[in-house]
C-alpha cells in the first residue's frame, strides 16, 4: 500500500513538474513574440484599414473605424470593391480601433493558441503525453518554417489574414475530430456550424483544403446517425457557403481575374512543386525517417491515426496546389500548408518520443543554438526598422496639422521576419497610395519621402 502511494505521489510530482515546464516555456515564448510585435509598427494596408473602407485611395471625407457597425459597413464596401476575406479583415479592423499594444498582447496569445491547437491535434491515440521538449521543438519549427513571419504573424493586416484565421480553421478541425460519432447538444452543433462558416471564409487556399479534410474525416467515421456527425456534415454546408461568399465577392472577381489555359496551369503547378521541394524537403525527409523508425520499432498505428495523418497530408498538398488557380503565390499563402504537415511531423515525434528521447533531446539543444542566433539577427533587423519608423512618427507628430511633410525613406530590411520587407511604405511620390493614406492617418496635407 505504501509502495502504491509512493508511485502515485511520484506520478503527481512528474505531472506537476511538466505543467511548470509548460508554463515556463509559454512565458518565454510569449515574451519573445511580444517583443517582436512591439518592434513592428504599422505598415502598408494598416493605414487604410484604420478607416471605413470606401476605395483604394482616400476619399474626401474618410471616417475612422469606431465600433461594430462601422466594421460591418467597411467590410460590405470592402467585399464589393476589393476582396471577400471579410473574416480576416474584420479581425484586422477590430484591433485597429485601439492602441497598438492591445493587438501586440492578443496577437501573442493567438500565437500561443496556435501552438496549443497544433499540439492538441498531434496528440493522437498512440501518444501517452506531450512533453515540454516537443513544445520547445514546435516553437522552433514554427520559427524556421512559418513563411514570412514578419508579414504573416507580426504585421497587423498580415496576422489577421494568416495567424488569426489559422486559429479559426484549426479550432474548427479540432471540433470536427472531437464530435465525429458522438452525441452533442444542439447548441454546440449550431456553434460548430457557425464556426464552419467562418473557417470556410478565411482564405482562398487553406479554407477549401480544410473543408476537404473535414469532409474526409467525417466520411470515414460511421455511423452518420450520431448528432455530432450530422452537425459536422451541416458545418461543411455552411463552410461551403462561407467560401463561396468570399471568392464570389465582386471585388475579388474584378481583381483576381486571370486567363487560365493549360500552359498557365502547368507553369503554376511547376512553380508550386519547385517551391515545396525547395522549402520543405527536410520536413518530408524527417517524416519518412520517422515512419521507417516506426516500422523498425514495430510500433503499430491505429486506423484512426493513419487516417488522420493521411488526411493532413492531403490537406497539405491540396492547400498548396489550389494556388495553381491564383494569379500570384506569395510565400505566406503556404501558411496553412506548413501547419498541416507540421501536425503530421509532430504526431510522429510524439508517438516515438519515449523511444528516441535521447536523440530528440540532443537535437533540441542544437536547434536551440540555431534559434538563438537567428532570433538575435532578426531582433537587430527589426530594431533598426523600428527606430527608422519611430523617427518618421516623431517628425509627423511634430509637424503642424495639414502641412506638407518630408520623411526619410526606410532602409531595406534584411530578413523576411521584418514586416517592412516588400510591403508598401513611404515613397518619393506624394501621390503614391501609401503616402496618401499615411497623410490621412496623421492628418497631414502630403507626405513625401526623400
Amino acid at each position: 500500500m505504501i509502495l502504491n502511494n509512493g508511485d502515485s505521489q511520484s506520478k503527481l510530482n512528474s505531472k506537476r513538474n511538466r505543467y511548470f515546464w509548460f508554463l515556463g516555456l509559454s512565458a518565454i515564448f510569449a515574451l519573445l513574440i511580444f517583443h517582436l510585435n512591439r518592434l513592428t509598427l504599422f505598415t502598408s494596408d494598416d493605414y487604410t484599414y484604420h478607416f471605413v473602407y470606401q476605395g483604394y485611395l482616400p476619399t474626401a471625407h474618410p471616417k475612422r473605424i469606431n465600433g461594430l457597425f462601422s466594421i460591418v459597413k467597411s467590410q460590405i464596401n470592402h467585399w464589393q470593391l476589393w476582396n471577400g476575406r471579410f473574416v480576416a479583415h474584420s479581425i484586422v479592423q477590430f484591433f485597429l480601433q485601439f492602441k497598438k499594444v492591445y493587438f501586440d498582447v492578443f496577437n501573442t496569445l493567438a500565437y500561443l493558441t496556435l501552438m496549443f491547437l497544433l499540439l492538441s491535434i498531434s496528440k493522437v491515440k498512440e501518444v501517452v503525453k506531450i512533453t515540454p521538449v516537443s513544445y520547445l521543438l514546435l516553437f522552433i519549427f514554427l520559427w524556421f518554417y512559418l513563411p514570412e513571419i514578419g508579414k504573416s504573424v507580426l504585421w497587423v493586416s498580415g496576422s489577421g489574414n494568416y495567424l488569426w484565421t489559422s486559429v479559426i480553421y484549426l479550432t474548427y478541425f479540432k471540433c470536427i475530430i472531437s464530435i465525429a460519432n458522438r452525441e452533442i447538444s444542439n447548441l454546440k452543433g449550431i456553434g460548430i456550424m457557425i464556426l464552419g462558416f467562418l473557417a470556410g471564409a478565411c482564405n482562398e487556399n487553406s479554407s477549401p483544403a480544410l473543408l476537404l479534410m473535414a469532409f474526409l474525416y467525417l466520411i470515414i467515421h460511421y455511423p452518420y446517425k450520431s448528432k455530432g456527425t450530422i452537425f459536422g456534415l451541416g458545418s461543411l454546408f455552411t463552410g461551403g457557403l462561407g467560401f463561396l461568399l468570399m471568392i464570389k465577392s465582386p471585388g475579388s472577381q474584378k481583381r483576381g481575374g486571370m486567363a487560365l489555359n493549360f500552359d498557365v496551369l502547368k507553369n503554376n503547378f511547376r512553380l508550386i512543386l519547385d517551391s515545396l521541394i525547395q522549402n520543405y524537403w527536410l520536413i518530408y525527409i524527417l517524416i519518412i525517417i520517422l515512419l521507417i523508425i516506426l516500422v523498425i520499432k514495430k510500433v503499430q498505428l491505429s486506423i484512426e491515426t493513419v487516417s488522420l495523418l493521411s488526411i493532413l497530408v492531403i490537406g497539405h498538398f491540396a492547400s498548396t496546389f489550389a494556388l495553381v488557380l491564383s494569379p500570384e503565390t506569395p510565400k505566406r499563402t503556404f501558411f496553412g500548408a506548413v501547419l498541416f504537415i507540421g501536425i503530421v511531423l509532430f504526431s510522429l515525434i510524439n508517438i516515438l518520443n519515449q523511444r528516441i528521447r535521447k536523440s530528440v533531446f540532443v537535437i533540441s539543444l542544437l536547434l536551440m543554438i540555431l534559434f538563438v542566433q537567428s532570433y538575435l539577427s532578426v531582433n537587430n533587423d527589426l530594431t533598426k526598422s523600428f527606430k527608422e519608423v519611430s523617427n518618421q512618427y516623431s517628425i509627423l507628430y511634430d509637424a503642424p496639422q495639414n502641412s506638407d511633410v518630408m520623411l526619410p525613406l526606410l532602409s531595406t530590411p534584411k530578413t523576411d521576419y521584418n514586416a517592412y520587407q516588400l510591403t508598401s511604405n513611404v515613397k518619393t511620390d506624394p501621390n503614391d497610395w501609401f503616402n496618401r493614406w499615411m497623410a490621412v492617418y496623421f492628418e497631414k496635407k502630403t507626405i513625401t519621402g526623400y
